[in-house]
């Protein structure tokens, strides 16, 4: 456990990354669909309280919530996690990044609290767990790595022990409690500002 906060902030500084290149990605798309999404949100916002909840949305939201921590996760049984840990960080902040500033600049000022109401939650369930379960797995791909190429020296095999399955069930949880609320809070607040 003695590399955790520096794999941590690796992947913080990963994550970071590509929030900023997700940011300049966004502001050279704008200029050409920035209409577009306005319109798309205006039909989407205005609809918002009047959508029943469906199977499709639930398993969307789902998959949008547990994507990138279950594949955070499953990256700790292969070496070649040490490599695609930091770029799938990257790639959610990128991801989330570019979405945020792409329905920022149309909406201005005024659509901050939509924005707050769309993206926050799931910032703030994500992301951490995210970077939790993608820790854990540092750790272990990283050893699996030195195992594969410790030039013939003895070392003891990768153990996943009862923490990293802990961990990995209290992301799940917390991912679910995030997906439940977002589904029964966030069409809500839609409704209201509408």
């Amino acid at each position: 456990m003695e590399g955790f906060p520096l794999q941590t902030l690796l992947l913080a500084l990963c994550w970071a990354g590509g929030m900023l290149l997700g940011r300049f990605a966004s502001m050279r798309c704008i200029a050409q669909t920035g209409e577009e999404l306005m319109r798309y949100l205006k039909g989407y916002l205005s609809g918002a309280g009047k959508q029943s909840l469906s199977a499709e949305v639930v398993v969307q939201t789902l998959c949008c919530y547990y994507r990138a921590p279950a594949a955070a996760f499953l990256f700790g049984f292969a070496s070649i996690g040490a490599i695609a840990l930091p770029v799938l960080c990257a790639a959610q902040g990128f991801v989330l990044s570019f979405s945020l500033f792409c329905f920022a600049v149309p909406l201005g000022r005024e659509g901050f609290l939509t924005l707050a109401v769309l993206f926050a939650l799931r910032l703030a369930v994500v992301v951490p767990c995210t970077i939790a379960a993608a820790s854990a797995a540092m750790e272990k791909s990283c050893s699996l790595l030195s195992l594969s190429f410790g030039s013939g020296k003895r070392s003891r095999p990768v153990s996943y022990g009862a923490p990293y399955w802990y961990r990995f069930l209290i992301v799940c949880v917390c991912l679910l409690l995030g997906s439940v609320t977002e589904l029964w809070l966030v069409p809500r607040l839609l409704a209201a500002l509408g």
